[in-house]
């Protein structure tokens, strides 16, 4: 990957992307992170590494519920995960609390104020902050781990079909120009890294499954019978690839070809995975040539 060089003004290379890195903040809690070697910033990585690891390697009891009624001595796994939570608690409190005392606007103070009128009255205040921080902390999960991991499929995209990448250069060269980076006001006039975007989640998603689910009542989906408290995991990998939803016509479903959204195929809702992945890949395309290395 290398920074493009406009070839008539020259001025690519040259524009101040390192800034975006010393501007870090999170929104939640209007705590700026300058260098990388941030005690917090540490703290919320070891956290996320350890939360990935449970998620992807399940425990005995996930297999044998029964086992799940064993005394806590009897239980490793259970001591692990109270070690865990407690850490959780500690960290995403202190930002809670930083969130709360800020001066300046962060979503920490609009999640309260919005909470208090939704929230029945009768529960207890320190169960109302506990479960807002940790619902504030799943922001930061997403950011540290999702997102990333998102991301690096667009490299892997930009080498299987290149030719999306010189369309994106010649969108944004020609709305935003080479002096200044993307903004928001920029996306309603380019559609097509939305569509870069919709694909790159279609095409390559984090997980093949989606976010388990559970069924709240007894209910019949085509014929299969779905019992209630029964937990459901989308097919999100064979929904991105269903020819009654996107149109093979359009192109291979095991291509990478955003074309296909441009069409109107496949519209959803409010996501802010889509709009932090707005920003990412249009910079990212904006500034960087992706070809593979010798």
């Amino acid at each position: 990957m290398s920074l493009r060089e406009d070839s008539h003004h020259g001025c690519r290379g040259n524009s101040d992307t390192s800034s975006l890195c010393s501007k870090q903040r999170s929104n939640n809690y209007g705590l700026r992170i300058l260098d990388f070697s941030e005690p917090v910033l540490h703290e919320i990585i070891e956290i996320q590494k350890q939360v990935t690891h449970i998620a992807a390697n399940p425990g005995l009891p996930d297999f044998l519920p029964p086992l799940r009624n064993l005394p806590e001595m009897l239980s490793p796994w259970k001591r692990a995960a109270d070690k865990l939570f407690a850490t959780q608690v500690d960290l995403y409190g202190r930002l809670y609390e930083h969130g709360n005392s800020s001066p300046c606007w962060n979503a920490t103070e609009k999640a309260i104020t919005t909470a208090k009128k939704v929230v029945p009255g009768d529960i207890h205040p320190a169960d109302f902050d506990l479960d807002l921080a940790f619902t504030l902390a799943t922001s930061i999960q997403g950011g540290r781990e999702t997102s990333p991991r998102q991301i690096l499929w667009l490299f892997v995209a930009a080498l299987q079909n290149p030719g999306f990448v010189r369309r994106a250069h010649a969108v944004l060269d020609d709305v935003v120009g080479c002096d200044l980076l993307p903004r928001f006001p920029d996306r309603s006039k380019i559609a097509f890294i939305d569509a870069v975007i919709h694909e790159l989640f279609r095409w390559r998603r984090v997980s093949p499954g989606s976010i388990l689910r559970r069924a709240d009542k007894k209910e019949e989906f085509a014929g299969v019978k779905i019992a209630k408290n029964a937990t459901i995991m989308a097919n999100a990998w064979g929904i991105g690839r269903d020819k009654a939803v996107f149109d093979p016509g359009l192109g291979d479903l095991q291509a990478f070809i955003p074309e296909r959204w441009l069409d109107g195929q496949g519209k959803g809702g409010r996501r802010v995975a889509v709009h932090g992945a707005f920003m990412q890949v249009a910079n990212l395309l904006w500034e960087f040539d992706i070809e593979a290395s010798e």
